[in-house]
Order: C-alpha cells, then structure tokens, then sequence
C-alpha cells in the first residue's frame, strides 16, 4: 500500500502518468490510479466514472483522494460558479481528513484547489486565508492571490509572474511605461496595452497596436491616437468606421461621436461638426457631463462658423442650462449673451444677463458691466453711463470696477460729449492715480480740456502722462496736444520746443504729420515773424505750394499777408508771380487778386507801362467772373498807368472801354480826370 501512495503522490503532482493497464484488476487502487490518468488527459467523464467505482469501505486515503479528484473534476469540466460551489463542498467535507492525512503535498494540492473554487466563487476575503495554507504555492495560486489584491487595490502586492494582470497593476499604480515594457513581453494587442501606450504619449506605437488588435475598440483607440498626432482626417476615418460598426451596439462608446465632431471642427467641415456634436448631445443621459458640455460649446462655434445664428443661439442656451452653478453657468451666460450682443439681438441678450445682475459678487459686475457695453452699442449713453456707475459704485473692489469708471468718460468722447467725458476722466485720474488706464484717461481727459477751452488742465493732465507713462502708446498724441495747447496760449518758445522734441522722438509720425513745417513756422514766430504769415506759408507748404490748386488759392491768401508789411512787399511780388503763371481760367477770382498786387507793386516802383498790362489782364480776370466793381478799378487803374508813363492815346482808349462797360461806376466818372478830357 505505500508504494502505491508514493505513486499516487507522483501522479497529484503532476510529474508522471501512468499508462492504462489492459487488465482491470477491480481494486479500489487500480481504479483511483485510472481515474488520476484520465484526469490528466482532460477526460473528465472516464474519470468520474472510475471514481465511482470505488466504494466508502476502502482505505480512508483513497476515500479523500476519491473525493479530492471528484471535486477538481468539477471544478476543471466546467467553469461556472455553481460548479465551483459544488467543488468547494465537496473539498470542505474532507478538509479534517486532509490535515490528518500523512499523504506529503497533499495538503497544498486541496488547499491550491479550494483556492480556486473561493477564486471562482468570488469570496475574495477568504482567499488570503486559504493561500496561507498552502507551503509551496503554485503559479495558479499566485495568480489568485495577485488577483485578489488586484481586487482590493492593493496593486503594488501583484506578483511580477501574472502577466498582464501584473501589467495592469502596473497601469494602475500610474507605472505606464513600466507597464508598457511587460505588455511588449507578452507580445500583447490587447487594449490595455494601447490605453498604456496611449498614456505614455506614444500615439503612434499606440495607434500601430490598435491596428493589430482585435479588440472592439480597436478603431475607437486608433481614433483617439489619431486625434493627439492632430491627424484630424485619419481620425475622422476611424471615428466614422467605429460609430458605422458599433452604434447599435451595447458596448458602443458615445464619445466616438465627439471625437468625431471635433475631427470635423479641426477640418473645417462645421456643418458635419454640428452635426455630430447635436447627435452626442443629443444621445447623453448625462447633460451635465463635462464632455456634454464641450459638445454644446464646439456646437456654438460651429454654427457660428456655418453662420447660423440660430442654432448657435439654440446651443448657447442649452449650454446655459445644463452648465453647474458656478464658474462653468457664467461662463455660459457670458458667451450666449455675447453671441446675441454679436448679432444684434441686444434686448435678449439684455434679458438674458439680468437675473444675474442683482447678486452681490464679481459675476454680478461682470453681468453689469456687459450690459453697459449693449447700452453703449445701442448707443443709450445714459443707460450705458448708469450702468457703468453701478459696476464703480456698488462693486468698487471688482475687477470690472476701474474699467466702468473709464469707459463711462469714453462713451461720452466717442460721441463728442466733451464736457461729460472731461468730468468722468477727471473722476478716473483722481480715483486710479495708478491705474491700468490711467495713461488713456490723462490723454483723453487733456484732449476735453483743450476743446473746452481749459488748456491749462490739457497742458497738465499732458505733462503728468509723459512724465508717468515715457512708454505709452499716448505720448505722441500727448505731445501734440501740448503743441496745440502752447501755440493757443502763444506760447511760441515751449511749442517750439515740443516740435522738435516730436521730430526726435517719434521721427516717422512726426514727419507723417508734417511737424518739419511746424517747428519752421514756429522758428520764424519766435524771431519775430508774424503768426498768420507763419501758419499760411506752412499751410502753403503743406498744400503743395503752387503745384496744386488748393496750394494756390492758400498762396493767394499769403500774398496779401505779405503786402500788408512794408517788409514783405518783395515776396509779396514773386509769390504772386509764381502764382499766376500757374492760374487757370477756373482760378479767375484769385489770379486777379494776384495780377492786381503785380499791377499796384510795378506802379510804386515806377515801371507804368508794366503795371497798365497787368491791371488790364486783371480787369480781364474780374469781368470773367462778374465782378465789376473789380473790373472797373482795375480798368481805371490800366489808364492811370498809361497816362502816367505819357501813354495818352492808350490811356483814352482804356477809358472809353471803361465808360463803355460800367458807365455807372464811380471810376467811369473820374477817368477823364485821368487822360486830360475832364470838362471844367
């Protein structure tokens, strides 16, 4: 009998099978060592049926090897959980026996086997009570212990011998690349090993497994590897493939329709988009899902992007009305209202903000605040200005707060309300000395106060910005404001000084605006030179000089500047020389102006016969254009000159043409005075 034990043990142990006697000899022995043997072959029924030909009146360790195979029997033809009960009943029956028994290594086989029925019976508690049983414990119960700490999340317990068990622990203990190193041992395709990969940020290799593996969320993955290379076409594919394949499915994932729509985004089909964004929004149980959320955003964009307001505005508000209180409701509200605002529908999105107006928070400021900004673009000023107030006055520690006290002075400047502006960008400077637009209200605010008149402020309010803000993008237009603000107080030397530092400073804006000529105009005020002839001949400059017609008629001007001065009587002359050379008939009114100055300045220097011609070709100017009593005087002058240089004939001539032409002017009456026909 022991021998035959000694064999038995070999047989549990797995390291020899005997081979099947011809002869049934009938002894309980025989027909437990046949039963060992087909148990081994995976033959299960042969084997129970040799088992049931051993009767309880045989030896007691026969009975409990009996028993022990009858139970692994169940256990191994069937894996059902109900087997595994039936297993684990029949081993609990023979347990005291076990222990008593001398049979070596016995002990460790009922134990590894009531292992796994507790392992199929999912009573993950008992396991590790059963496990410390066991001496010598196999690969199997390694694996169900692992498994039973995997269970309870005691991942770093799993034993480095199961596998992808141990490489999923792995994953969950955050150790991906790790984990990627045993899935790449394994030669695994599973989807594990893709989401390890996918973890790791190698897409590609996770995109390539994804391929090769037969999971049924293959495309899904790939989709996904696909949308982090930002490969939005390939991406699109697989989506498309997996949501055609899977939709009907129970193990479809609805995200597919996400990605889907988000591929589209980034190819910029919005149409199809928005479409697959209001299908997964549509399809989510969940309408507060974080996901959910981001689908009725991308909805909104894409629909704007298509141009259709409508549908935006339709996902705008459902974004609004699934979004949680808090950060993510008003950020909602916020967009929606800025989409209505955007086309106009002003009074929604009006409606639309003020429920959330009459809080006491940062969001009622902001909600405030928008709609200040509506008034302002409806052009309600004193909506707009009121509105701002009450951001400033019940919200000064907001965030919106210094910006309402500044935009209430810039509506006003934009619609040319100097003096509300002025008192608002005053308020803004007293209140935010420092503030982020301190620089901006110190330049508008000096710009109200020089066209109201108060250049002393403009001069200050100027002065204060470029001393606090050398940087801003103001101080050229500060500087200027200065110029004009020094010149109207005639303070010639301190414009002067401006100019040039304009020219230095901010030398291409200074030449674009032609500061060149002011500080020339200025320069010659400040020796002495008079204002009006300053600002003329720079206008002059700036108009062209006598290329243009506009350069001509300022010309014009400037030459009877210069003949007012006993000093200037020279460039008085050659300007209006210049000047009518390039006179059109269409210029007839100043171009007699100009011969007439011609004519009365060769008079003085005693040149009669060039001064006649002259007052001649501007009577010819005066009578083109009407002017008779121009035409007359200039006549009457052509005679005086004639007769002055003792041309007698030419002067009566000239006489008669006039008493001719204006018979009832006061020249005709006295030119014979001139030509010596006067009757006593």
């Amino acid at each position: 009998m022991k021998k035959f034990i000694i064999a038995l043990l070999i047989l549990i142990t797995g390291t020899f099978v005997f081979a099947a006697d011809n002869v049934i000899d009938g002894r309980p022995e025989t027909w437990l060592r046949l039963a060992i043997e087909e148990f081994n072959q995976k033959n299960f029924e042969k084997a129970e049926s040799y088992l049931s030909n051993i009767n309880n009146q045989t030896d007691s360790d026969i009975k409990i090897l009996r028993e022990f195979y009858s139970a692994k029997i169940l256990l191994e033809k069937d894996v059902s959980a109900a087997n595994a009960s039936l297993a684990e009943e029949k081993l609990l029956v023979i347990e005291t026996a076990v222990k008593k028994s001398q049979i070596e290594n016995l002990n460790d086989s009922f134990y590894s086997t009531l292992l796994q029925c507790k392992f199929r019976n999912e009573k993950w508690n008992e396991i590790p009570l059963v496990y410390k049983k066991i001496k010598n414990p196999g690969q199997d119960s390694i694996y169900v212990l692992s498994s039973y700490y995997y269970k309870k999340m005691q991942y770093e317990k799993v034993d480095p011998s199961c596998g992808e068990l141990y490489a999923s622990a792995l994953c969950k203990r955050g150790l991906y690349e790790e984990a990627c190193v045993e899935y790449d041992k394994l030669n695994s395709y599973s989807s594990d090993y893709v989401m390890a990969l996918f973890l790791c940020s190698r897409f590609e290799k996770a995109y390539e497994i994804s391929l090769q593996g037969n999971f049924s969320e293959s495309e899904y993955m790939a989709g996904l590897c696909c949308i982090n290379l930002r490969n939005w076409e390939k991406a699109l594919k697989h989506f498309a493939s997996y949501i055609t394949k899977k939709s009907s499915d129970n193990s479809f994932v609805p995200l597919s329709l996400y990605y889907k729509g988000y591929a589209e985004y980034n190819l910029a089909e919005f149409r199809n988009s928005y479409a697959s964004f209001l299908r997964f929004t549509m399809d989510a149980p969940d309408k507060q899902n974080l996901y959910v959320l981001k689908a009725y955003e991308y909805a909104v964009k894409s629909a704007l992007q298509n141009n259709d307001f409508k549908s935006a505005v339709l996902q705008a508000k459902n974004l609004v009305r699934y979004s949680p209180e808090g950060e993510q409701k008003q950020k909602a509200v916020i967009l929606c209202a800025e989409i209505l605002a955007d086309y106009k529908s002003y009074e929604e999105a009006v409606e639309l903000l003020a429920p959330y107006t009459g809080s006491h928070n940062d969001f009622a400021a902001q909600t405030i605040f928008m709609t200040a900004e509506i008034y302002q673009r409806q052009e309600k000023l004193s909506l707009a200005d009121e509105s701002y107030r009450r951001v400033y006055e019940q919200f000064p520690k907001s965030s919106y707060a210094e910006e309402a006290m500044y935009r209430s002075g810039e509506i006003y400047y934009s619609h040319e309300k100097y003096s509300d502006a002025y008192s608002r960008f005053t308020k803004y400077i007293y209140k935010y000395a420092s503030g982020d637009f301190s620089d901006a209200a110190l330049f508008y605010g000096g710009d109200c106060a020089l066209r109201l008149g108060e250049i002393d402020r403009a001069i200050m309010f100027n002065k204060t910005l470029l001393q606090k803000y050398p940087a801003s993008v103001y101080c050229y237009g500060a500087n200027k404001i200065l110029l004009s603000a020094f010149y109207q107080q005639e303070n010639y030397s301190q414009a002067l000084e401006v100019a040039k530092l304009m020219l230095k400073n901010f030398a291409r804006q200074a030449s674009d605006d032609g500061i060149e000529k002011r500080v020339i105009e200025l320069e010659k005020i400040v020796k002495g030179t008079d204002r009006r002839i300053a600002e003329k001949e720079t206008e002059f400059s700036k108009l062209g000089e006598d290329n243009t017609r506009e350069g001509r008629h300022c010309g014009t001007e400037l030459v009877k500047y210069y003949a007012e001065s006993l000093y200037t009587q020279k460039e008085a002359f050659e300007l209006a020389s210049r000047l009518l050379k390039k006179q059109t008939e269409a210029e007839a009114g100043d171009a007699a102006v100009n011969a007439e100055f011609i004519a009365d300045y060769n008079r003085k220097n005693g040149e009669n016969k060039k001064a006649a011609e002259m007052y001649l070709k501007a009577a010819e100017f005066y009578r083109s254009m009407k002017n008779s009593s121009g035409a007359a005087a200039s006549l009457y002058g052509a005679a005086e000159a004639f007769a002055a240089d003792g041309f007698i004939g030419d002067a009566r001539e000239t006489a008669k043409l006039l008493k001719e032409l204006y018979p009832q002017s006061i020249q005709a009456e006295r030119v014979d005075r001139v030509t010596g026909d006067a009757r006593n």
